[in-house]
């Protein structure tokens, strides 16, 4: 290091200084973590054994921001699943609907029907599974089928929690 022309002269020659009040020989011993415990327990060598009611109250802010936080996310993760399961659903519902009437016109028309009344009766038939289908799916798709179950139980027993905790 001393014979390298890049590092200035002053910092080759310094030397490292300690403060007078580091001990290399005993260490001060190393902290607990402090991930996940809450704020009024981290400085409870601080504070006195039971923390003021505003740190009780802050606390308590604090852990219903971050619950509903996360019932938040919960909620957006449930509907979107719901979502695409029905989009999916309804995608190869569209897709098989499309080759069986193909499958239909073909077949009619060279069974020696004409083209025309082979595409008119395909077209009356399709008209009649459509009406049973929209009757079908508006009876099926009732509320219950779309609300987020999951979330809405979770908020219930978080409800409950928080009313015990309050008491």
């Amino acid at each position: 290091m001393e014979d390298c022309p890049a590092i200035p002269t002053r910092v080759r020659t310094t030397r490292l200084r300690l403060a007078p009040e580091t001990n290399l020989t005993n260490p001060p011993a190393p902290r607990r973590p402090t991930i996940g415990v809450p704020t009024w327990r981290r400085n409870h060598e601080q504070r006195s054994r039971h923390p003021s009611l505003a740190t009780l109250v802050s606390e308590l802010a604090q852990q219903v921001t971050t619950l509903l936080q996360a019932e938040g996310r919960l909620l957006r993760a449930e509907i979107s699943e719901k979502a695409s399961k029905a989009g999916a659903g309804a995608v190869e519902i569209l897709g098989g609907a499309i080759c069986l009437l193909q499958a239909l016109v073909i077949a009619l028309a060279s069974a020696g029907l004409g083209a025309g009344w082979s595409s008119l009766l395909v077209g009356v038939i399709v008209a009649l599974l459509g009406v049973t289908l929209l009757r079908n799916s508006m009876a099926g798709m009732t509320v219950s089928e779309l609300t987020p179950d999951r979330t809405q139980d979770q908020l219930k027993r978080d409800a409950r929690v928080i009313k015990e905790q309050l008491r």
